[in-house]
């Protein structure tokens, strides 16, 4: 039975707390009232005794549910989920929060990643959001992307200076091999990618920051990896050449993360010039998330991420199958579903409702996108586990329909293992992967 005497507080940015309290009068537990009800302010007084999962209290000392994580069963291989600011992170005075790396957490992950166009404007910004310091990995992205396509100036020196202060890992201030398209629209955020002059600019560009910032360093515990971009198998060597002087801690590589060939000719490629610290961006599907959890194998410490889990989850709320990354219902205004029960048992469902989720406000949208992140991380460290055996690991995805392109590509990366790149390159036609112009728009 779910505890329907629950008052759940919303919370915004800049202080503003989420909290849950027993409700304590006969209108908070009214017919039909919700287990999550939306009140305003701070709740005094909070203490977690009494709060209830399926009828079982949640002792003061039990502050969170654990979860497990890939960092549980293999270091050299973690998925680190991105989030586009920190908006709508809920925080409790005592109790449940959504944020996966607190103490209070309905599941805990340790592993996030924030990039520096979010975060730079407060400067202790790890500890402003109680990211812990210890077995945690704080990856900051330097907000490339979204200076370019918003036309804002950046001084690499003082983002260099806010990734030393915050982060573990951090990614060297690139130029996208990118081009506006939405001016006529007038969204000017709308870019596709470059042609060949664009992508010259792109490499000249971000070579000058890369130097910038090694010439800037400070600190000896960041990691800083250097950003590699490229479609092609030549735009990847032209990348390369062009920044290979410059040293840093390892490289982290931007691929069409639509198009599974692309991603698996990164990850060929990557391990030719690489063998110790490896990022891959923007990697959440279904079927390239495999591809990329394959690879793992060809070097000492492999990330990717995505933020995909979140924007589907608290902008439009759609909230993933069970083990269905991508796919799933969609509740608030969209809902259509006559559910009774959310089909989960994830530490998200066994809390909440299928009325709570089609509530108003954002709390709803950041309960489904805890569940998303859950689903992510459950189908993540099956692979993890079963990539250990590429027999197993293909038999598994074929099972679950995965398409043929990419258990090709698995087979590739296969290749280049028994044999070697450039045998593999050309017995799966990967040189002709990304020469044609891509017409998709990104953002």
């Amino acid at each position: 039975m779910k505890n329907k005497n629950l008052v759940f507080t919303p919370v915004t940015m800049g202080g503003v707390q989420v909290g849950m309290k027993k409700a304590s009068s006969t209108q908070d537990k009214g017919e039909g009232s919700s287990m999550l009800k939306f009140v305003p302010g701070l709740p005094e007084g909070l203490s977690s005794a009494g709060y209830s999962i399926r009828g079982k209290a949640l002792k003061r000392e039990s502050k969170f549910i654990p979860g497990w994580s890939l960092n549980n069963t293999n270091p050299e291989l973690q998925y680190i989920p991105s989030v586009e600011g920190m908006y709508d992170r809920g925080r409790l005075k005592e109790g449940f929060t959504l944020d996966w790396w607190t103490p209070t957490a309905l599941f805990h992950y340790p592993a996030l990643m924030v990039s520096a166009y979010y975060g730079i404007g407060e400067w202790n910004f790890r500890e402003y959001y109680k990211i812990p310091r210890k077995n945690f990995l704080f990856i900051t992205d330097s907000g490339g992307f979204q200076i370019f396509s918003q036309g804002i100036k950046a001084e690499p020196v003082e983002i260099l200076r806010w990734m030393e202060h915050n982060a573990d890992v951090a990614l060297t201030l690139d130029r996208p091999p990118l081009k506006t398209g939405g001016e006529a629209l007038g969204r000017p955020d709308l870019v596709r990618r470059a042609q060949p002059h664009d992508f010259q600019v792109s490499i000249e560009k971000s070579k000058r920051n890369y130097e910038i910032m090694h010439r800037n360093r400070q600190s000896e515990d960041l990691k800083l990896l250097k950003v590699i971009h490229g479609y092609s198998l030549k735009e990847l060597h032209q990348f390369h050449e062009a920044i290979k002087d410059i040293e840093f801690d390892g490289h982290a590589f931007g691929a069409n993360q639509n198009d599974v060939r692309s991603v698996a000719l990164v990850l060929g490629f990557a391990q030719t010039i690489e063998k110790e610290r490896v990022h891959m961006f923007l990697i959440t599907g279904e079927y390239t998330a495999p591809v990329v959890i394959y690879a793992k194998r060809f070097f000492n410490h492999l990330t990717f991420d995505s933020s995909s889990f979140s924007v589907t989850g608290a902008r439009y709320r759609k909230y993933y199958y069970p083990t269905k990354i991508g796919s799933g219902i969609s509740f608030g205004n969209s809902y259509t579903s006559t559910l009774k029960t959310l089909p989960c048992n994830c530490p998200v469902c066994r809390l909440a409702t299928v009325k709570d989720l089609n509530e108003e406000g954002s709390i709803p949208g950041g309960l489904i996108a805890l569940h998303n992140l859950h689903q992510v991380l459950e189908y993540f460290s099956i692979l993890e586990k079963l990539a250990d055996s590429p027999d197993n690991y293909l038999e598994f995805l074929r099972v679950k329909n995965c398409p043929k392109k990419t258990i090709k590509m698995i087979e590739y990366l296969r290749c280049i293992e028994e044999n070697d790149f450039e045998y593999a390159n050309k017995k799966y036609g990967m040189e002709e992967v990304g020469t044609t112009d891509l017409e998709e728009f990104f953002g």
